[in-house]
């Protein structure tokens, strides 16, 4: 199966390390994770800040859970040759 991503908003250094810290990751290079509302509200009480916070209620809409994907815009992609993907 082939997912399409939209983007949701941008992520600080320190947002993320709110993400990777307290989300599940199945390896080390993951960068997907499975969310659903319950998440959101133990991240809100981890002390996530509210604009994180949106962007995932956001990202959640009236779903009952969604898949996020992180992508950091200035990392050098070894596949890439030419810079665009």
């Amino acid at each position: 199966m082939i997912y399409l991503y939209a983007k949701v908003g941008e992520l600080s250094e320190e947002q993320l390390d709110v993400l990777v810290d307290n989300l599940e990751e199945e390896w080390t290079e993951d960068r997907d994770y499975y969310l659903n509302k319950m998440m959101i509200d133990m991240l809100q009480a981890k002390g996530a800040d509210s604009a994180l916070l949106a962007m995932l209620r956001g990202a959640l809409g009236t779903k009952e859970d969604v898949d996020i994907l992180w992508v950091d815009t200035e990392e050098d992609y070894e596949d890439d040759d030419d810079g665009d993907f």
